[in-house]
C-alpha cells in the first residue's frame, strides 16, 4: 500500500495537526516527505515528534521507514520511456480507442493522487458561498484558470478571474 493510501484510510481520525501534517506530506507528495524531520515540521507548523506519532498512526515503524517507502514509491514510477513502452500495453482499435484508455488511465491516476478526505475538504471550501473564489493561472495555465472561473461562476456568485497580466 502507498503511503498516500495508508494518510488516506487514517484521515477520518486525525487530529487537527495531524491534518495539518498529512495536507503537507500530500501537497507535495512524496517529496515533501524526503526532507529531514525538523524541516517538515516547520514546513507543517507541528513538532517532531507529532510527526512521528502520526507515522506511527498511519501504520509505519518510524520517520525512516516512511522516506525508505517514498523512495521506493519515486524508484518504481521513475521508469525510462522504453522500460514503459516495454510494459506497457498495446492498444487495438486506431485512434479513438486509444485516446480513450489514456484519458482513463489519467483519471485513474488523479484518483490515486487526490484522497477521498481531500476532494471533500476542497469542494466544501468551493461551495461555501461565505468564501470568494480567484482563479490565476500562468503563460500555459491560464486557460485552465478561465475555464475554472467561467465554470464556477455558472453554479456559485463572488468567483473571479484574476488576468495573468493586468
Amino acid at each position: 500500500m502507498l503511503v498516500r493510501e495508508q494518510i488516506d484510510k487514517k484521515s477520518k481520525t486525525m487530529t487537527p495537526s495531524e491534518r495539518k501534517l498529512a495536507t503537507t506530506l500530500l501537497a507535495d507528495y512524496p517529496y515533501a516527505g524526503l526532507v529531514s524531520i525538523h524541516e517538515l515540521a516547520s514546513r507543517a507548523e507541528v513538532s517532531p515528534p507529532s510527526i512521528s506519532r502520526f507515522v506511527t498512526k498511519i501504520g509505519l515503524t518510524g520517520y525512516q521507514d516512511m522516506q525508505r517507502r517514498l523512495i521506493d514509491e519515486l524508484k518504481e514510477g521513475n521508469r525510462s520511456p522504453l522500460e514503459l513502452h516495454e510494459s506497457g500495453r498495446r492498444i487495438e482499435g486506431g485512434y479513438l480507442g486509444e485516446f480513450i484508455a489514456r484519458a482513463a488511465e489519467q483519471m485513474q491516476d488523479a484518483a490515486q493522487a487526490i484522497t477521498e478526505g481531500q476532494f471533500t475538504r476542497i469542494t466544501d471550501l468551493l461551495a461555501d458561498p461565505k468564501r470568494s473564489i480567484y482563479a490565476l493561472g500562468g503563460r500555459i495555465s491560464d486557460t485552465i484558470a478561465t475555464h475554472l472561473s467561467f465554470h464556477l461562476r455558472q453554479a456559485r456568485e463572488n468567483v473571479f478571474h484574476l488576468p495573468r497580466d493586468p
